[in-house]
């Protein structure tokens, strides 16, 4: 059986034997109620496994014979290259001629200067590899604005920046159209303490004021506690008004309700 095998420039006398293989993976997945089904792959390289025996005299007088040492010297310079070479596989019947790659060899010695040897050549495919840009796509909407960088100071307070920007509560009792609003604010000492006179039932004293203290001295409590005046008196002055007005609240109710307890007294001796 007569073989022409050339690989790279490198001519391959004494072979006994080639195989070529092609194919692909399977993979099988398991679905549900429905037993297993396969997916393949995309078809693997050709590959071809070249048997032959290499001598380094040239005994039979083959033509084209090479010395097995320099055969594996290029087999040795193929493997350490990065381009492919021509392989071109001739026998009476077929023909192939395309570009590969050198995947492996193995030698086995069977006598001084006789070597069994296995070659396998892989198929080579060309890739073209373009450069370009990504599109740039126009995002929908409209692009947010940065966030307004504030700065906080002794007269700024996040209170006065609420109310420049449309928010916050009223500071003072007029309404949205100008005028003055009505309120049931009474203010202390306008003789409307004991308007809501405290459950006698119960003997704990309230710690807060009833409806005819309660609208002047929230309003008191407000003003200190979202910092109005901050900006003049400083954030620890500001904190003791409330503490000083909690406790101004406890004073009063407690003599609120002792009054009440006299006026009753009265009332049951009369």
């Amino acid at each position: 059986m007569n073989y022409y095998v050339n690989l790279g420039g490198i001519i391959i006398c004494g072979i006994t034997g080639v195989s070529d293989e092609m194919g692909r993976e399977i993979n099988a997945y398991d679905s549900i109620g429905m037993g297993k089904f396969s997916v393949p792959d995309t078809a693997g390289l050709r590959t071809w496994t070249i048997e032959c025996q290499l001598t380094e005299i040239n005994k039979p007088f083959v033509r084209n014979w090479t010395a097995a040492r320099k055969i594996f010297a290029g087999f040795d310079t193929l493997l350490n290259t990065k381009n492919p070479s021509r392989f071109i596989f001739t026998s009476q019947y077929r023909t192939d001629s395309l570009s590969a790659y050198l995947r492996s060899y193995t030698k086995t010695e069977k006598f001084p200067g006789v070597y069994d040897v296995s070659i396998q050549v892989v198929e080579y495919k060309p890739v073209g590899i373009k450069t370009t840009e990504v599109p740039y796509i126009q995002r929908p909407g409209k692009v947010p604005d940065p966030p307004k960088v504030v700065v906080l100071n002794n007269k700024t307070t996040p209170y006065t920046i609420t109310r420049k920007g449309g928010g916050g509560a009223p500071t003072s009792s007029t309404d949205k159209t100008g005028g003055n609003a009505p309120s049931n604010e009474t203010a202390p000492g306008t003789g409307n303490d004991n308007e809501n006179p405290p459950d006698e039932s119960n003997d704990k004293v309230q710690t807060f004021p009833r409806i005819g203290r309660m609208g002047y001295d929230k309003k008191l409590y407000m003003d200190c506690l979202m910092g109005r005046n901050a900006a003049d008196t400083g954030p620890e002055k500001a904190f003791t008004a409330i503490k000083n007005t909690l406790v101004r609240w406890r004073t009063e109710e407690i003599a609120r309700r002792e009054q009440h307890e006299r006026d009753i007294a009265i009332k049951k001796v009369r």
